[in-house]
């Protein structure tokens, strides 16, 4: 049988729209938890969503080094970080990342 136009891949041609980075998130997520980070954030009895939003800067300012408004735009741009801790973008809208950690000492 001879081969058509749909046995071809052509490199050139492939179209992504709206990929993401994972490999680099996976592991500084798994690194959060290997050394119980979680934990420790936990202890200081912020809601789950604030924990979600502090690893998600962690691994903002490991992955992606940057000013606040880079790294947000690196987030919901170019990152699956989002994705990967279940944390809608609106939620970050509007809020200084610099702001997420002083938020987890607050116990009100």
């Amino acid at each position: 049988m001879p081969p058509d136009s749909r046995d071809k891949i052509l490199p050139n041609e492939i179209r992504h729209t709206q990929s993401r980075t994972v490999a680099g998130e996976r592991m500084a997520l798994e690194a959060i938890k290997q050394v119980k980070f979680l934990q420790i954030l936990r202890d200081l009895n912020p809601s789950e969503n604030h924990i979600k939003q502090v690893c998600a800067l962690i691994v903002g300012r490991l992955l992606y080094l940057g000013s606040d408004r880079a790294t947000h735009r690196w987030m919901t741009e170019s990152s699956s970080i989002l994705d990967l801790l279940g944390i809608d973008v609106r939620q970050l809208r509007g809020l200084p990342l610099r702001r997420i950690w002083p938020v987890c000492g607050s116990r009100d």
